[in-house]
Parts: structure tokens; sequence; C-alpha cells
């Protein structure tokens, strides 16, 4: 949150920060290198799969990576979007998105649209996780309102095992 109101700061336009209410603990230790740039949280040299994470869904993202030896990459804005995102993915056979958003409209768009855009090549297979298109029907935990979606922890570590054909 700190780089994002530092980042919103020093734009010259408006800005919009999303602040969730999960309760989550940091992803980071308060003194590992930060920057706004989408970032390594588990960098896996020779996997053909990475796990791209945004927001609150950056701290199951890291835990299920670490895991199972899968990339991670967090994407902590997606507006602008890094340019570099397409080249630091193309390593990658399979990339699954996991977003506490709709599928349309952020994460997983934004990625699939840069693939594309960035030109020839062989395309990634890219299996979004994303909140589905209903309103909850009851109240509850915030895992237990991402369990409505099949996003709670353990839901998304069976989803990208699947995925995965782990």
């Amino acid at each position: 949150l700190e780089l994002c109101f530092k980042a919103a700061l020093a734009h010259a336009g408006p800005s919009y920060i999303r602040i969730g209410k999960s309760d989550s603990n940091p992803v980071r230790g308060a003194g590992e290198a930060a920057s706004l740039d989408p970032h390594w949280l588990n960098r896996v040299d020779g996997s053909n799969a990475c796990i791209v994470v945004t927001g609150a869904m950056a701290r199951i993202g890291q835990a299920v990576g670490k895991e199972l030896g899968v990339a991670v990459l967090s994407v902590p804005c997606l507006k602008p979007l890094d340019g570099r995102l397409a080249e630091r993915l193309r390593p990658f056979n399979h990339i699954i998105t996991v977003e506490e958003h709709n599928l349309r409209g952020g994460l997983y768009s934004a990625l699939c649209e840069a693939l594309v855009a960035a030109g020839p090549g062989p395309l990634p297979q890219v299996t979004p996780l994303a909140l589905k298109d209903q309103f909850s029907q009851n109240v509850g935990s915030h895992q237990y309102a991402l369990s409505e979606h099949g996003l709670d922890d353990a839901q998304i570590r069976q989803r990208i095992r699947a995925a995965l054909k782990l």
C-alpha cells in the first residue's frame, strides 16, 4: 500500500488505489527491496509454469508457488501495466492468474492483451482464477466470501494443482 500511495502521489493525473479488507499478513518483509514494477515473489529457473497474482492474492500465490516449485510473479499495478510483463512471461508454457476481481477488466484480461500485443510467437496457456460473475448470497469472513467464488486458500491450492496436473 505504501508503494502504491507513493506512486499515486508522483503521478501527474488521477489515481485509484484499491485497498482490500482481508487482514492478510504482509507478503514481503520490511527489509526486502520493493518497487512498483512487476516483481518475482518466487523465481524458479527452468519452471514451465508461472502463477501471476495481484493484490490480496499475492500471499496465497506465493505460498502455493513455493509448495509446488512454481514461479510466482506479482503485478501490483494494473494500470498502467508494465510493458515488460509479456517478455518476463515468455519462457513459460502455462500461466495461472489469481485475482480477487472479475474475469474481465482485471489482471487476466490485461495479461492476455499484453501477451497478444507482444507479437508473433507461441502463446502460453493461460488459466484464470477470478471472482464469478455473481453476488455473494451470504455474509461471513473474507475466506468464506472467497469460498463462494472458489477462491479460498484451499480451493486455490486445489485449482492450481489441477490446472498444472499435479
